[in-house]
């Protein structure tokens, strides 16, 4: 069996109308506690299902592994629930067929589902070669095969002919339209299948969805589907557009942004490479210029005999002028200095006092380390 689905978009929702042919009714009644709560996203649950397999077993016509089932949207009554029927697999499949075609189905609705009344309307639907008549009141769903040759309703089947002159309306598609009112002898209300189904779906508030082929989704995937829609929904192309040019326009700015300070940083580059390669001419090649012209003020400093923080003795003096208070009389056991470097041995700190002269001989350019047992001073630009 092959179902089609015919979906109908809704102001909210897309709903998928399944032809009356492709589904059975059954009216149960199920033991106590087993039905589910009103409030329950998706009622088919595995105890549910298995409890209805049970009840319908005799009336089904396939092996019940094989066939989807559909309880009633609540409020359930207490002479009975109706049960909707059909092939699993080949819903799946049509299912999937919609989906192929970016089609996102939020509920699966029956053509025509029983209702409370006994006095519904009649449709009269198909084609002038085999027009059939459909209703559906508090006894299930109905539907006839009528004879086209006929041009009298006292031909047509005696339930069709009882429902004709008991309904509220009598609706006929197009083509049937005057066939109808012959028969009748009275005016029928025209409506084609698209109008027919688009009524439908507004008003059932059945959901074929349930259990395995439950359409209820994880908060993740229908945020994802609510922006599919947003994103192809003609009503939102405006503002798809909108947020296109600002997006746009971000893009743009931001690029533009960083040329600018690109174009900044490669000048400021420049400007220091020109001042080092201008002071020390001996210089031709740049690789760090900070650190460069710090090493020619040392060297300068250093041929002129003025003092530098390259030098152990003004080292020495920075460490003594900002050594906490209570280290003031300490003198470090062993001291050993080398290009710049100044290792003090047998110097007891602890953390927060390591740390508060730290900060004290950053200002003065100068780092403190602990190196082992000991502890390593050096100017902070060290190479």
């Amino acid at each position: 069996m092959t179902i089609t689905l015919t979906p109908v978009r809704l102001e909210s929702e897309t709903v998928a109308i399944v032809a009356v042919r492709h589904l059975s009714w059954h009216r149960v009644h199920c033991p106590p506690g087993v039905l589910p709560a009103a409030s329950a996203a998706d009622p088919m649950g595995a105890r549910l299902r298995n409890v209805l397999v049970g009840l319908l077993e005799e009336h089904l016509l396939d092996e019940p592994a094989n066939l989807h089932f559909a309880l009633q949207p609540p409020p359930y009554a207490d002479d009975g629930v109706w049960v909707a029927v059909c092939e699993r697999a080949a819903l799946a499949q049509a299912l999937q067929q919609l989906a192929a075609a970016g089609q996102v189905i939020h509920r699966l609705v029956p053509e025509c589902a029983p209702g409370t009344t006994d006095t519904p309307s009649l449709w009269i639907t198909g084609d002038t070669n085999a027009p059939q008549a459909l209703w559906a009141n508090a006894q299930g769903v109905h539907q006839w095969p009528l004879p086209a040759s006929t041009t009298h309703a006292s031909s047509w089947p005696a339930p069709v002919a009882t429902q004709a002159t008991h309904a509220s309306t009598v609706f006929a598609e197009p083509a049937l339209a005057a066939w109808a009112e012959q028969a009748l002898g009275t005016n029928v209300q025209v409506q084609t299948v698209a109008q027919r189904f688009a009524d439908t779906a507004q008003a059932q508030r059945w959901n074929l969805a349930q259990g395995s082929l439950s359409l209820h989704k994880p908060w993740s995937l229908r945020l994802q589907q609510g922006l599919a829609r947003l994103w192809s929904a003609p009503a939102w192309r405006p503002a798809r557009w909108m947020a296109a040019s600002l997006l746009l326009v971000q893009l743009l700015g931001l690029n533009a942004a960083a040329w600018q300070a690109r174009r900044q940083e490669a000048a400021l580059k420049s400007a220091i490479h020109a001042t080092l390669t201008r002071s020390f001419p001996h210089i031709q090649v740049v690789v760090d210029a900070p650190v460069q012209m710090q090493r020619a003020v040392a060297a300068l400093q250093q041929a002129s005999g003025a003092p530098s923080l390259q030098d152990m003795d003004v080292m020495l003096q920075v460490l003594h002028q900002n050594i906490p208070s209570a280290l003031s009389n300490q003198a470090p056991a062993a001291i050993n200095f080398e290009a710049g470097s100044l290792r003090l041995g047998g110097l007891a700190l602890n953390d927060e006092q390591s740390q508060t002269l730290a900060q004290a001989l950053r200002s003065h350019q100068l780092t403190l380390q602990r190196d082992g047992a000991d502890w390593l001073l050096r100017t902070g630009e060290t190479p």
